[in-house]
């Protein structure tokens, strides 16, 4: 994996080791006070830096956004593009994180929200072969009438996301994104193979792009988020089927890894989530286990639930094998880090 070393050695080139009682660090020359002697020092344990001679010092999020000439919060995009999602944060760092994405939340401007698509039809009112096509795939994925009317799952007969279900996301009561699922088969054939897309998610149009629209991402979306916080559990899934299957507590997070921006709409309405369980694919326990330690700094309860092979999910499983899952779930902590290190888990 790479890191964010490795950033900032493109810049400086390779640095003097130094393993210290604080941590391995490297030395350079610091491009901030053009010095020329080797007295600035990046800590890679702990994420920092800090310059003998022009004295400034911070976390390796500030020292990019100072080298790159670049915000805060960009630099925050490339340390995570290059220290990875999974990759856990030194407590001083974490808190810097949330305090400065918390108030860029706090000011950020309106985002456009995709309407839904205009062919669009509740599922509970599907008529013709379409229609009969998409109430058959959601029932062969869990998703029940009941389901479906409580959460406005629709379809589409034609247009751009014809032959797909539509599964709308909401934040207080109102909707902010959604996802078009196609019930049609990938096609043997191997041209054709190549336009085929599962999932489509709603995109901008050139023009919006060309005005600098910017609209709400699947990263910052937590599914059932309304739900999680009136019933106060929240377990923390991968995809919008795996939610479903999970039911009113089922937070999908679009991936393997939980955003900072979902992370800190999770965190700010900790008074109101009295449990977190973590239930990732089987192949992502790893990712898992990483999204609960750093869950586990704010949370009272925060418990990890594994899949019975690496090739299950949660919609795999069924309602049944969730309950076990849930039920032989294990509360994080240093133990049950050490116990996943010695079983080979992660």
């Amino acid at each position: 994996m790479s890191t964010a070393l490795e950033y900032i050695e493109s810049s400086l080139g390779g640095g003097t080791p130094h393993n210290t009682a604080k941590g391995m660090q490297y030395s350079y020359m610091c491009p901030l006070c053009h010095d020329h002697k080797d007295r600035l020092f990046v800590n890679v344990d702990r994420q920092v830096f800090h310059c003998h001679n022009c004295e400034t010092s911070g976390t390796l999020i500030t020292f990019i956004s100072l080298l790159a000439g670049i915000t805060w919060h960009d630099a925050l995009d490339i340390y995570r593009e290059y220290q990875g999602n999974e990759y856990q944060l030194p407590d001083s760092l974490e808190q810097e994180v949330y305090d400065k994405l918390t108030e860029k939340m706090e000011v950020e401007q309106e985002k456009y929200i995709h309407p839904l698509p205009e062919e669009f039809v509740l599922l509970e009112d599907a008529t013709g072969k379409a229609g009969r096509q998409a109430v058959k795939y959601a029932k062969s994925r869990g998703i029940t009438m009941k389901i479906a009317e409580q959460h406005y799952v629709g379809y589409c007969a034609e247009g751009k996301y014809k032959n797909r279900i539509i599964m709308p996301d909401f934040e207080d009561g109102e909707l902010v994104y959604w996802q078009a699922r196609t019930w049609e088969p990938p096609p043997k054939n191997k041209m054709m193979k190549k336009f085929y897309r599962k999932v489509l998610n709603p995109s901008l149009t050139d023009e919006q792009i060309e005005n600098g629209v910017i609209a709400v991402d699947k990263s910052e979306i937590i599914t059932n988020i309304d739900y999680i916080l009136e019933d106060g559990v929240a377990v923390i899934c991968e995809g919008k089927m795996d939610s479903y299957s999970i039911g009113d507590y089922g937070g999908a997070i679009h991936g393997k890894h939980m955003s900072d921006t979902q992370f800190i709409k999770l965190v700010k309405n900790k008074n109101k989530i009295d449990s977190v369980y973590v239930m990732l694919d089987g192949d992502a326990f790893p990712n898992a286990v990483a999204l609960a330690k750093r869950l586990d700094m704010y949370f009272d309860e925060v418990r990890v639930c594994r899949m019975p092979t690496v090739d299950d999910d949660p919609g795999s499983i069924g309602r049944k094998g969730i309950l076990k899952s849930i039920q032989e779930s294990e509360r994080y902590g240093s133990m049950f880090h050490v116990k996943c290190q010695l079983r080979g888990w992660i």
